[in-house]
This record gives C-alpha cells, sequence and structure tokens, in this order.
C-alpha cells in the first residue's frame, strides 16, 4: 500500500532529461520502503526539502549511487504545454556539485539551497522559486 503522508522523494534519474519520482510503500508481503512510482521529464513540486544522504554520499564516488534527493509533499506531472504557460522568470536554477558541496546550491551565485516553496523540474534541470 502507497504511503503518500510522507511525500515523494525525487531523484535525477540515469535516464538523460528524466527525473524518477519515489514513494514509499508499505505491504506485511514485501519489505517496506521507498520504491519507484513514476518515471517522467516535467513536473512541478511544492512544499521541498532539498536533502543529501550523507552514509550514501561517501559511496557514491565508488558506486555512482543516489543520494541527493528532493523530498515535497506535493507534485504535479506536467506536459510540455502546460509547463510552457507558467511564468519562470523568477525561479533560479538549483544543481547539486559532490565534489564540491554537502548541500544543493543556486547555479549562478553558489549559495545553498535547503527549501523552496515550488520547484519546476523539467528536462533535467531543476528551477526553485
Amino acid at each position: 500500500m502507497w504511503d503518500f503522508s510522507k511525500g515523494y522523494r525525487i531523484f535525477q534519474s540515469s535516464t538523460p532529461g528524466s527525473f524518477k519520482v519515489m514513494a514509499y510503500f508499505k505491504n506485511k508481503w514485501v519489505k517496506s520502503g521507498w520504491k519507484e512510482l513514476y518515471l517522467t521529464q516535467n513536473l512541478i513540486a511544492y512544499d521541498v526539502i532539498f536533502e543529501v544522504d550523507r552514509v550514501m554520499k561517501k559511496r557514491f564516488f565508488r558506486y555512482k549511487t543516489f543520494h541527493a534527493f528532493a523530498l515535497a509533499k506535493k507534485i504535479k506531472v506536467v506536459g510540455d504545454s502546460e509547463l510552457k504557460d507558467i511564468y519562470t522568470a523568477n525561479y533560479r536554477e538549483v544543481t547539486y556539485k559532490p565534489k564540491k558541496f554537502h548541500h544543493f546550491v543556486d547555479k549562478e551565485t553558489d549559495e545553498p539551497i535547503l527549501k523552496a516553496s515550488s520547484v519546476i523540474m523539467s528536462m533535467g534541470k531543476t528551477k526553485n522559486k
């Protein structure tokens, strides 16, 4: 059974330009944990916290594991036409540089980004407001 009360974990996918969305799955017959829900190119996430799993980051340099993600309370998968109608001038691009920082940063200023009220994820790029 899906438990959406824990929110959604959103990772940059190994598929170019895509995002992997995971939700918590709990079942007495199957091991509980975060399971993949969608693989999408465009989505809008609300009430987002940017997180880095420090234990998994240590393994990242050797095994290329997923360890940095956005934890969102609510998401909306959108199409290209719907995305073009959104005014994005006041959104700033967010990036994660594992060799340089322990957190997500603003792409232009390198200032830490820990939370955002809304985030647009499209074609492999992440922008926050």
